[in-house]
């Protein structure tokens, strides 16, 4: 966000997306005990996909949201509204 404030009067704008557990070849080294507990402690019991992530970067990017900087757009399936994850 301190970006966001300092290159704003560039007209540059800086967003986050802060991803959850998404479908990639790190996800695949993981057991299938280790998948059932990350679905299980997920609100929406799902993992996302890269498309998911790629939908918000989609947003950021978009002439439309010329306006928004300094913005966090949480893509994790609900998992970061838990406040501690044990697996």
């Amino acid at each position: 966000r301190t970006l966001a404030l300092e290159l704003a009067r560039f007209g540059i704008n800086v967003n986050c997306i802060c991803p959850g557990l998404i479908k990639t070849p790190l996800y695949d080294a993981l057991t299938e005990e280790q998948i059932a507990a990350l679905v299980k402690a997920q609100p929406m019991g799902e993992i996302g996909k890269p498309s998911d992530i790629a939908q918000g970067v989609l947003f950021f990017v978009d002439d439309d949201a010329g306006y928004v900087t300094g913005q966090v757009i949480f893509i994790c399936g609900g998992r970061s509204l838990w406040s501690s994850l044990s697996v």
